[in-house]
């Protein structure tokens, strides 16, 4: 799989591993969507054009690779946006919070098609292709143990992971995600998401 660099801080990676983002007039927006949506308006105030994220590369243009930090957002955001008032920390609020949303969606399909399995008993050794999000609360020796046995293993906060689901009061501490065209994109979303909320 081609390499992709980071804009910021050039650490290479794969296509999958970056924020994909596009700088595009806020004229173009508006012909495709009748307006800017109010968020993103005050963002990007006294800016001609706005930076949006391109999940799925169905924008127009090249657009830029990011690394999923805080920090590499911002100095993203004061090269582009030079010396424009753009409020970076609702930015990345505004990333974060698209983030959930999509999430969100994915695993609502992914539980009505029987691509989800939640809490460890119901995870089976035998899908060890499959991509396992852990709590980050349970054991040093449970995460190793995990870890041995599945390929594919994330920590993720047990809140975040409850929030995501639905399904806030019930502590969450183990889901798995079949290895499916759907399950490698839900993968890839909270991989992303995790980091994005990770650095400070």
């Amino acid at each position: 799989m081609p390499q992709r660099a980071c804009f910021v801080c050039k650490e290479r990676g794969e296509k999958e591993d970056f924020l994909n983002l596009k700088k595009i007039d806020k004229k173009f927006i508006k012909d495709i969507l009748n307006e800017i949506p109010e968020n993103l308006e005050n963002i990007f105030k006294n800016t001609s054009s706005i930076l949006c994220l391109d999940l799925y590369s169905k924008l127009p243009g090249k657009g830029i690779n990011v690394c999923p930090k805080k920090s590499c957002l911002k100095e993203t955001l004061k090269k582009l946006f030079k010396n424009k008032n753009v409020d970076i920390e609702a930015f990345i609020e505004f990333l974060i919070r698209n983030f959930e949303k999509e999430i969100i969606n994915k695993l609502k399909r992914a539980r009505k098609a029987g691509l989800l399995l939640i809490g460890l008993d119901n995870i089976s050794l035998k899908d060890k292709d499959g991509f396992l999000f852990v709590s980050s609360t349970i054991s040093q020796k449970n995460k190793e143990k995990l870890k041995a046995h599945f390929k594919n293993f994330f920590e993720i906060d047990e809140t975040d992971l409850s929030y995501l689901l639905g399904m806030e009061n019930k502590n969450i501490k183990y889901i798995l995600l079949k290895s499916t065209p759907l399950g490698k994109d839900i993968k890839r979303l909270l991989n992303l998401y995790i980091k994005l909320k990770q650095e400070k």
